[in-house]
């Protein structure tokens, strides 16, 4: 009878195991594959001349699944450790180029303008070792002034005109309406209809909040928030300490 419960005590405890090994590996997979082709159509080429897109995904290799007798679905939060990195996001640059930055920002926060300034600073002085990456971490409100903006620039993306547009916003000393973001796409010579049409259609919304979903696993709290590869900056940084962080990620 004790061998018959012993026998039994392994088979649960390999079928737990076996269970969390399952999903983790799908978890693992849907990190890597899936993420990596969502809204391929609606992404917008690179500004300047690039490369082969690689992706790239900050994942914590030091993931412990903790007690193998609880079952347990790894989250994002327990995954990641810095950005998703991929061309879903607008891009100026190449995805290739050793020094990588990523911002989260948001239309309606000043200080994220400012910060904009330094990254641009930087890219002209470092040309092509330097790609930056758009994130949207707006207010959590989808009929929010914020969050609105961020779907209208995706619409834009969607006809390769996000940095034009994204200037616009940030430029813009009115409030943020629907009739503002039509005329913006009309001052850059858009779609009207396919803008329209991008505006409305819930899956826009998703990749603003893809973007949010990534920034809250990250812990992110405020903005502007950058990565300047494995670098976490919180708050505005002049364009010297960028200079720095960057020509000391060259010569390592």
């Amino acid at each position: 009878m004790d061998n018959q419960k012993t026998l039994l005590s392994t088979r649960i405890f390999i079928a737990i195991s076996l269970t969390a090994f399952i999903l983790f590996a799908g978890f693992y997979f849907f990190i890597i594959v899936v993420l990596n082709s969502k809204v391929r159509a609606s992404v917008e080429q690179p500004t300047l001349q690039t490369s082969r897109q690689a992706d790239r995904y900050f994942l914590n290799e030091n993931y412990d699944e903790g007690n193998t007798m609880i079952t347990k679905r790894p989250t994002l939060k327990d995954m990641l450790v810095g950005p998703i990195i991929t061309a879903n996001d607008p891009i100026i640059g190449d995805l290739n180029a050793p020094m990588v930055i990523v911002e989260f920002s948001d239309f309606k926060c000043d200080y994220c303008a400012e910060q904009e300034l330094a990254i641009k600073q930087s890219i002209n002085e470092f040309g092509d070792k330097v790609a930056f990456i758009w994130k949207d971490y707006p207010e959590n409100n989808i009929e929010s002034e914020s969050f609105q903006a961020a779907i209208a620039a995706r619409c834009a993306q969607a006809q390769n005109s996000f940095w034009q547009y994204h200037d616009l916003l940030f430029s813009a000393k009115e409030s943020f309406t629907s009739t503002l973001f039509m005329n913006l796409a009309n001052r850059l010579d858009l779609d009207a209809e396919e803008f329209k049409q991008c505006f409305l259609n819930e899956e826009t919304a998703y990749l603003v909040k893809d973007n949010m979903i990534e920034a809250d696993a990250l812990g992110i709290m405020g903005i502007p928030f950058i990565y300047v590869n494995d670098r976490e900056i919180l708050g505005a940084t002049d364009k010297n300490e960028l200079k720095k962080l960057i020509t000391e990620g060259l010569n390592n």
